[in-house]
């Protein structure tokens, strides 16, 4: 009974934060209602651009990697 229970609060606050998340993107991405828009900031030359936007990618996939290990799934 605590497991469902804590594993309904985990899935409860996963969903929260995800539709946080998306909200926060869209208003970033339309320049609304977020403190920071997409025109906002410095720009960067073009080859450190590149390199934070591969590392960025590589984040990304690295957590998709890790998360879909049987082993994970079943922690």
């Amino acid at each position: 009974m605590i497991r469902k229970t804590l594993m309904l609060i985990y899935a409860l606050s996963a969903y929260i934060l995800a539709t946080a998340s998306l909200l926060y993107i869209m208003g970033f991405l339309a320049d609304f209602g977020v403190p920071k828009g997409i025109g906002d900031g410095a720009v960067a030359p073009f080859w450190t651009a590149i390199i934070i936007d591969v590392g960025l990618v590589g984040l990304f996939g690295l957590h998709h990697s890790i998360t879909a290990r049987t082993a994970f799934k079943r922690w």
